[in-house]
């Protein structure tokens, strides 16, 4: 028996932990009460293309009637609106509400509720049961009260009408300013099956690198490549398309350049879709909080409704969207993807899907190449590569994807270049990586050319740092050269760009302070550092996927970090090698300077979208991922060793814990 366990001890191993993980699965499913999952209501909501968020409220007492006309765009088991009672105030008496149809007369659903029965704002169901509204139809939802006094009476929500299409009364009189915070829902088993899958898909995509780890015994960068694509394409449909942070924009910029590889153009500087594109895009990138990166149950049904292998109207339709000027060398994977899917006369959602696939495998390439080049904390740049804010940022449709890769080999070549251990393909692979990091974000990490500071002749020539240097700010000039010109004038005083985030002219912060008043500057970096510390840290490992809203519990992503700080140190085999890399103090300077540096740019950048007198507002923690290897490798032979085995099972480890991460992940969105 012990002869047998000795033989197939990593076998065991990894059953070992393939079991634990089903069974932290099926132990976990049960403890949040799986009927929220089973029976999740999902709300669809009436309104069409909201533009606004402001919140009135509307007293329903005796006499009183609201009412709302809605007309269904699918099918419907239930309405929702919202209800509100002030703190501490004691409501009386019943609310009532009738459905009819508007063109028959006929009342298709009534019902009523307890006032004093709900908490102080809760989102108010009916269930519809076996009355069934008809997709196109148009009805009338109407609210009475038999409450006689009105300081306990019932309050409803509502919001402006934006480009709402029903017609809302308030005692027979027409408010065309307000609506009802109005929804429509329906049931489905759907989302348990999605939880379902997802667990079972990720217990088997990490049961497959552990595979690929114990008994195959690949090489760190192929263990590394394979893990990007399968637990990319895990995170790939956690974040439905549409929900990521600014999809629907880069989605916009990725889909006008593949319109001008495809020879359509975009006439007049407005971008031109397929009609199911646009159909597609309006219903999943744009409508209400799908813009700004909220994820949601909602997503998938709208997925499962709107779904088509193949295009069924693929005529041009103009939008008025402005195509912008963005450079297109980090979108280069997504436009393969869209231009390939149109190509091949694929419908919306495949098309979207192919182009996410598309930047997954680029991006494990260059990692994966990266992590083969650099010649000390190979396991450390593979983990960083794999926390979930990474997975989600180069999965989803984002520019950041592209960033990260780039930084993350242009850290690996100096490093191998600064202990000898580069040749020819690597100073190719440099020059690639500073072109390409030198057209992400606006040339924002340009400061990573602190880095050449401390490389001498002997590791390489004038004529090769050259090269480098020269290669990563031709890029950055040539490929931004339009935004440069704006943030040239915006810090010299010449306001050419709005504020952003809504606030009037002139309330924001411009470029030109941190001109005027450097150390001011930086004393608003650091307390915004110090106010948003929690977020940062969370946002950086993976707490808020996709969105400002936390998915994630901290306490789920704290093992990420312990073991990238583990997966750093030094291993005692390298130590007691003749080989050993050992970064001296000046790499650790310029590696540290730089890291400060790209920083300062982030927070530079943001103050146009910050109200005069706050900490700086808009940058979230996925903006430093790739500076992260600048201060990771920092702890690289500080003293601390560890052994190879052990590093081997920090990275299985690491792999295994992110069944964690999705399953809070997914069991969010659903029950959201």
């Amino acid at each position: 028996m012990s002869d047998f366990i000795r033989t197939h001890k990593r076998i065991l191993y990894i059953l070992g932990l393939v079991f634990l993980s089903a069974l932290f699965v099926v132990l976990g499913k049960k403890s949040i009460k799986t009927d929220k999952i089973e029976n999740r209501v999902y709300s669809i909501h009436a309104h069409n293309d909201k533009e606004t968020d402001n919140i009135y409220y509307q007293k329903l007492v005796k006499g009183d009637r609201v009412s709302q006309t809605f007309t269904p765009d699918t099918k419907v088991d239930g309405v929702s609106f919202e209800f509100h009672r002030g703190q501490g105030s004691e409501l009386s008496g019943r609310t009532y509400m009738t459905i009819t149809d508007k063109k028959s007369g006929a009342v298709v659903y009534e019902d009523a509720y307890d006032n004093n029965a709900f908490p102080m704002d809760t989102l108010v169901d009916f269930k519809l049961y076996d009355t069934n509204l008809t997709v196109g139809h148009e009805y009338e939802i109407a609210f009475t009260s038999d409450v006689e006094n009105e300081s306990n009476a019932p309050m409803l929500y509502l919001q402006d009408a934006g480009r709402y299409k029903g017609t809302f009364t308030v005692n027979g009189q027409e408010d065309t300013s307000r609506a009802l915070c109005l929804g429509v829902f329906r049931h489905s088993q759907l989302p348990s099956k999605i939880f379902d899958a997802m667990m079972m898909l990720v217990i088997l995509v990490v049961m497959l690198i552990l595979i690929a780890m114990f008994v195959k015994s690949m090489p760190v960068h192929r263990i590394c490549m394979l893990s990007c694509i399968g637990l990319g394409i895990i995170y790939m449909l956690i974040v439905a398309p549409g929900k990521g942070c600014d999809s629907a924009y880069h989605y916009e910029v990725a889909y006008s350049y593949a319109n001008n590889v495809l020879f359509k153009g975009n006439p007049g500087g407005k971008l031109a879709m397929r009609a199911d594109d646009y159909e597609f895009y309006k219903k999943n990138f744009r409508i209400n909080d799908s813009y700004y990166g909220l994820m949601s149950a909602d997503a998938y049904m709208d997925l499962n409704d709107t779904a088509s292998l193949f295009v069924k109207d693929s005529s041009m339709v103009m939008t008025l969207i402005e195509t912008g000027n963005e450079n297109f060398v980090p979108y280069i994977p997504y436009i393969a993807g869209i231009a390939i899917g149109r190509l091949l006369h694929l419908g919306a959602l495949p098309t979207v899907y192919l182009a996410r696939l598309f930047g997954i495998i680029v991006f494990a390439l260059i990692i994966g190449l990266a992590v083969k080049i650099i010649p000390a904390g190979k396991e450390a740049l593979m983990l960083l590569a794999l926390m979930p804010m990474t997975l989600q940022e180069y999965s989803a449709f984002s520019y950041d994807g592209m960033c990260i890769a780039a930084a993350f080999l242009f850290v690996a070549c100096w490093l191998a270049f600064m202990h000898d251990r580069a040749d020819r393909r690597t100073l190719i692979m440099w020059i690639v990586a500073a072109v390409l990091l030198g057209a992400c974000k606006k040339g924002t990490y340009i400061f990573f050319l602190l880095l050449l500071v401390p490389v001498t002749r002997a590791h390489m020539t004038r004529k090769e740092k050259a090269a480098v240097g020269g290669s990563m700010i031709a890029s950055a000039v040539v490929f931004n050269i339009i935004s440069y010109a704006v943030v040239a004038a915006e810090a010299f005083g010449l306001r050419i760009m709005a504020a952003d985030g809504g606030y009037l002219p002139g309330s924001s912060y411009t470029l030109s302070y941190a001109v005027e008043h450097p150390f001011k500057f930086i004393l608003m970096c650091i307390g915004s550092i110090i106010e948003k510390a929690d977020y940062y840290f969370g946002s950086i490992i993976g707490t808020h996927l996709s969105a400002n809203i936390q998915t994630v519990p901290i306490a789920v992503v704290v093992p990420f970090f312990v073991l990238i700080i583990i997966a750093a140190m030094e291993t005692f085999e390298d130590r007691t090698s003749d080989n050993r890399i050992i970064i001296n103090t000046s790499e650790r300077l310029a590696m540290l300077v730089s890291f400060f540096m790209s920083s300062l740019v982030m927070f530079f950048m943001m103050q146009v979208s910050t109200p005069v007198g706050w900490n700086i507002d808009g940058v979230t923690g996925r903006y430093f991922l790739p500076v992260l290897p600048l201060v990771v490798l920092c702890l690289y032979n500080c003293g601390v060793t560890v052994t190879k085995n052990t590093k081997e099972k920090v990275v299985a480890a690491f792999v295994c814990w992110h069944i964690a991460e999705v399953f809070y992940a997914v069991w969010a969105e659903l029950v959201r």
